[in-house]
């Protein structure tokens, strides 16, 4: 099956995120209510942007500016990459082109997935990762917008 044909290929808005540490428990890294979107093109470009849905908005318009608190703020509540990605068995795996955190570029993002019966909800599960000074294994429960 090539990346055009696979069930993983459209449109994702994130519904759950939860960091699982490895004696059990558990924390909402974004949040009660995270958003976000996952893109899986069929030419094999992935997209992921990701925050909680109520970031604090800056007091000014300047995209680039802002003081240090702003975009230190902004920077540690969201979560931006895209580039390829190759699908190998019951992994997914993001090929980093660009991205909101530097340290991932030329990296690869692997992430265990799971559909459910309608091909309609998605869980992507990550090996374990350090976020917030943590390391936890992250699992995103996503629902498909388009095909």
């Amino acid at each position: 099956m090539t990346a055009a044909d696979h069930p993983l290929v459209g449109s994702w808005r994130l519904r759950r995120w939860v960091a699982r540490a490895h004696d059990g428990s558990e924390s909402l890294p974004m949040g009660e209510a995270p958003e976000g979107l996952l893109v899986y093109s069929r030419d094999g470009t992935m997209v992921g942007i990701m925050g909680p849905a109520d970031r604090p908005r800056f007091a000014a318009d300047d995209v680039t500016g802002g003081t240090v608190e702003e975009r230190a703020r902004a920077f540690a509540t969201f979560v931006a990459y895209g580039g390829g990605y190759v699908i190998e068995g019951t992994s997914v795996v993001h090929l980093v082109e660009r991205s909101l955190f530097p340290n991932w570029i030329g990296t690869s993002q692997r992430r265990e997935w799971e559909l459910d019966g309608s091909g309609d909800r998605l869980v992507l599960t990550s090996p374990p990762l350090l976020l917030g000074g943590q390391v936890r294994v992250q699992s995103l429960s996503w629902q498909r917008v388009r095909r």
